[in-house]
């Protein structure tokens, strides 16, 4: 068998160690040009000593820590080779890895530091400058700066796995207050990347002990996001000292808070394109019909002139519009405070300009001073203005850079009153203006993820590697990144009330799958149950009757619960039993019609029709044109031998367009009962005509299509002859 290297990874991972590295060598001899035959010689010395030891009978209390160190090692330079490869096949990786070396990289992390800390000392010294100077010096210290922080991100994103020393001090230069945040927070981004395409427990641990040491808030929020997220590609090698570490931040009130909120943020942040057509379909057409601009000619935006008929007509014309486009508003900013981000789809066609071809453009913070920005604002007038602007928009980086290349667009045709607009101190943008935190850890963390699932979506420079928003992968929730409490390393940490939670929302956001596997991960891991998480576990899995029983254990005599597990004992055709809860549930409620008609259902199948013709009677008298209730009522009468009354019934739900095709069968069931015999096979042929083909088909059809559809009914009241002698009449005594 030719295994690929992630075939040979995922065995590692199994603790399947000599077919690894069997696999290894395979590998190596079919694919010569990577030169990396023996690479793996060493360990697999080493893994042979420690099995001749162990088959001799030596007992090494150290055994496990070398096996893992063995398996580690491993891990490591297969990691290195699948890097080595992806840079020669991918071209964004090996356009990063080329600018790199051209232009004197890769550089080891002290190098890096010492270049970051002399921009912060070089830019400080500006100050001492006279203004005419300082602004040609900073623009070309800004310049030389973007460069290298490009180069820094694209050498993070393609150099090989780190050492302990090197997260070390990675971790050190992302928390020093002689670095600046800007620079920080793209090595954070950098960072992350890569762990999503070659997971790297250092790279893991840097941004694990930034999160935990930092003090400057965004890149602290950064870093969550990149650990967070960067959990689940962690191999079984390095699990246990993950989760060494996971416990510990779990303790912490805090920290466990945020990464619950980080995760309902993921998940509303994946609902981009459902917020998206909510807006176009909803939203925008009241406010584009309400606007106060329309287009010339010429292309160029100019206010509406009033109309003085429509004022004569509809003086209140105007003060509705002016409602309606408040109202839109309004629905704009409270999509916003759930969560929902509303500016994706209006920016996504911005992120096709040359602006967003270098990938550190992704996930640079927004600055004025950026070079590419500069460049699109000495274009306009009122350059400065529209960058101040967008630097308060309620809006992620990514976009806020869309915004300033949108409007540098068609700044020259807007109507000088929107212009002014512009210049006003009061001007805002969207809905979340006011009041907004956009300085607290939650929104900087949204406003991050966006930046991230726009690169993830839209970006054709990720295309063939690793994505965390990837929804489509099958199996476990553990397979599923953007859950990733989910994985085994979190998932037991966290609380069943979280849990359920995020499973709910799935669910609305039709994500049933993926609800469906949280829970069933989460079955697995714990023992805590409460009635909201057995609630959401029937909902999911096939064992209703189990979750729903178990839930009314927390809080008996629940409704909800007790309704559920109803409709599961009803599945299972334990009518009985569900007829018991039904009869609970109406005592407090006696009134409600599908609670009525259920319970009905139950006695009709429990041939006590008396019982259930005084509840269908009332209920058709209430709801005269309603199929389910004449459906049962016409079998109820059937079953009681009111065989007259049936036959109406029957014919009332015929008429009606709700009406099913097996209507017909119990129609012709009671019309046999009740001595009608031909109009019976009438039905019976209209119901199998489609089906039936010759004789052996009519037989089979029959047998399936009616007897086995009540069996019970027909073997109580016609006798094996009758029911030939129907299946015949039926295919051959019609002429």
């Amino acid at each position: 068998m030719a295994y690929t290297l992630k075939e040979i990874l995922a065995a590692l991972d199994a603790n399947r160690t000599a077919e690894a590295l069997e696999a290894f060598d395979n590998y190596t001899y079919a694919n010569p040009e990577l030169a990396a035959e023996g690479l793996l010689d060493s360990e697999k010395r080493d893994y042979q000593q420690i099995l001749k030891y162990w088959a001799r009978g030596y007992k090494d209390p150290d055994a496990d820590a070398l096996l893992r160190s063995m398996q580690e090692r491993i891990y490591g330079k297969l990691q290195d080779l699948r890097l080595r490869q992806t840079v020669k096949r991918n071209s964004m990786m090996y356009g990063c890895a080329r600018e790199v070396m051209q232009n004197g990289g890769p550089w080891e992390a002290d190098e890096v530091r010492r270049k970051m800390e002399l921009f912060v000392s070089e830019v400080t010294m500006l100050q001492l400058e006279p203004p005419h100077v300082r602004e040609d010096k900073q623009r070309q210290l800004m310049q030389r700066q973007h460069r290298l922080r490009s180069l820094v991100f694209k050498q993070l994103l393609v150099s090989p796995q780190w050492t302990a020393a090197d997260a070390q001090a990675y971790a050190a230069m992302l928390t020093s207050p002689t670095v600046d945040a800007i620079d920080q927070q793209l090595m954070v981004s950098a960072i992350t990347l890569s762990l999503f395409n070659f997971f790297d427990f250092n790279r893991w641990k840097a941004l694990f002990d930034t999160y935990a040491a930092g003090t400057e808030e965004k890149v602290k929020q950064r870093a969550l996001v990149g650990w967070a997220l960067g959990t689940h590609y962690c191999p079984a090698c390095h699990r246990d000292e993950m989760t060494g570490m996971l416990v510990g931040v779990m303790g912490k009130e805090e920290t466990a808070k945020e990464l619950e909120t980080l995760q309902m943020q993921v998940l509303y942040c994946m609902d981009a394109e459902n917020d998206t057509r909510r807006l176009r379909d909803e939203i925008m057409p009241g406010l584009l019909k309400n606007n106060a601009f329309r287009m010339n000619e010429k292309g160029e935006w100019i206010e509406k002139e009033d109309d003085p008929i429509e004022n004569i007509l509809h003086p209140d014309a105007e003060m509705e519009r002016m409602e309606q486009a408040e109202q839109s508003f309004k629905k704009m900013y409270e999509m916003q405070q759930k969560g929902a981000d509303i500016y994706f789809g209006g920016f996504a066609q911005t992120k096709r300009i040359p602006f967003f071809q270098e990938i550190s453009n992704w996930f640079v913070p927004y600055y004025p001073e950026h070079p590419e920005l500069q460049q699109m604002l000495d274009k306009v007038k009122k350059g400065r203005k529209i960058a101040e602007v967008a630097e308060k928009g309620p809006f992620c980086d990514s976009d806020k850079y869309s915004f300033v290349y949108a409007l540098t667009q068609v700044m020259d045709r807007m109507p000088p009153q929107l212009g002014e607009m512009l210049e006003s101190d009061q001007f805002m943008l969207g809905p979340a203006s006011h009041g907004q935190e956009v300085q607290a850890p939650s929104y900087l963390r949204q406003t991050y993820l966006q930046m991230l699932y726009r690169y993830f979506k839209i970006s054709t420079l990720n295309a063939g590697l690793g994505n965390p928003f990837d929804n489509t992968m099958a199996g476990d929730a553990g397979d599923l990144p953007f859950l990733f409490v989910a994985n085994g390393k979190l998932l037991p940490l966290l609380s069943p009330k979280l849990v359920t939670t995020m499973a709910v929302m799935l669910m609305s956001q039709r994500h049933e799958e993926e609800a469906a596997q949280l829970m069933k991960s989460f079955e697995r891991t714990t023992d805590h149950w409460d009635y909201a998480s057995c609630m959401i576990m029937a909902n999911v899995s096939g064992e209703k009757e189990k979750y729903f029983s178990k839930a009314l254990e927390f809080e008996p005599g629940n409704a909800a619960a007790t309704l559920g597990l109803a409709r599961a004992l009803f599945e299972q055709e334990r009518f009985e039993e569900a007829a018991g809860c039904y009869e609970r549930l109406l005592k407090e409620t006696p009134d409600k019609k599908n609670l009525q008609l259920e319970y009905a259902t139950c006695l009709t199948n429990l041939c006590r029709a008396e019982e259930a013709l005084p509840i269908l009677f009332k209920l058709d008298y209430e709801h005269p044109e309603h199929a389910a209730i004449l459906r049962v009522l016409a079998w109820a009468l059937t079953q009681g031998g009111k065989y007259a009354q049936a036959d109406k019934t029957y014919a009332r739900l015929l008429a009606l367009k709700q009406k099913e095709d097996t209507d017909r069968v119990y129609y012709a069931l009671s019309l046999w009962a009740g001595g009608q015999t031909e109009q019976a096979a009438d039905h019976f042929i209209e119901y199998l005509k489609p089906m039936m083909q010759g004789s052996d088909g009519s037989a089979r059809f029959f047998e399936k299509e009616v007897v086995e559809l009540e069996r019970a009914f027909v073997e109580s009241h016609f006798s094996d002859t009758e029911i030939k002698l129907m299946r015949d009449y039926i295919l051959i005594g019609r002429v």
